[in-house]
């Protein structure tokens, strides 16, 4: 299984990409998105288990 992640800030995102819920979809230098039932997530600031906030 993957590993857990703490997401401590996010936002709606505009975009609405024909993916599957749950996939990452795009990376930039400040966010990564993510698909969603109703269109999409922008991952700001995430925290992987055992590591510093990022």
């Amino acid at each position: 299984m993957g590993e857990n992640i703490k997401i401590h800030r996010a936002e709606i995102s505009k975009e609405n990409p024909n993916e599957i819920v749950g996939t990452i979809f795009k990376v930039s230098d400040d966010a990564i998105f993510v698909k969603t039932l109703d269109g999409s997530i922008k991952l700001l600031e995430i925290q992987f288990s055992g590591k510093k906030e990022f």
